[in-house]
């Protein structure tokens, strides 16, 4: 697994390359085209209504199952050169840029803060090594589309391990936190700042 982990490095940052060029598209639509952050708002305030009503633990059950599909399915979709990883990287960094500097308008930086950074930190790097493995799938299979001998199965075993064995309990660590931890600290700040 170390060893893996080292061969991705490269992978994973540019996949927090590919996250940050994201955020710089949203706050660039924030500003020239609000019509589209409008859209991008939105579809998130949706997706959030459809968790309306759960109770906590329901919470964290849907938090786990979507974002552990989202990391296992840009992993899987890496084979197609690597496209599926980049598209989520630069979509989900534009939402974050876009929902971050909505919520700051209207609460503050601080709560924006605390409402992202906790579990924030630990679903990241879930997702830009997740990433990085689907990237480096996508680097093999161009090597295979140019007639290169490439063992591609076992890399692909090599993903999967990588995710049941790091990334799925990463993205449950971080559906916790952001179940259980990220509420409470976010009204401890926003009763703080008023």
């Amino acid at each position: 697994m170390a060893s893996y982990l080292r061969l991705l490095a490269p992978y994973t940052a540019l996949s927090a390359i590919l996250f940050g060029l994201g955020v710089v598209l949203g706050l660039v639509a924030l500003r020239f085209d609000p019509a589209a952050a409008y859209g991008v708002m939105r579809g998130v305030e949706d997706f959030i209504g459809a968790a309306r009503g759960l109770s906590r633990l329901e919470i964290f059950l849907f938090i786990v199952a979507n974002n552990g599909f989202k990391v296992l399915v840009m992993m899987i979709l890496g084979v197609v050169v690597g496209l599926a990883p980049v598209f989520f990287l630069i979509s989900n960094g534009v939402v974050v840029a876009v929902v971050g500097a909505t919520y700051a308008q209207m609460e503050g930086a601080a709560v924006v803060i605390a409402s992202l950074l906790p579990h924030g930190v630990v679903e990241l790097a879930a997702v830009f090594v997740g990433a990085a493995a689907g990237l480096h799938l996508g680097t093999l299979m161009v090597q295979r589309i140019r007639g290169r001998p490439v063992a591609f199965l076992p890399w692909l075993g090599a993903a999967w391990r990588l995710f049941v064995r790091l990334l799925l309990p990463m993205v449950i660590v971080a559906a916790a936190i952001e179940t259980w931890v990220t509420p409470a600290l976010a009204e401890m700040v926003r009763q703080a700042a008023g």
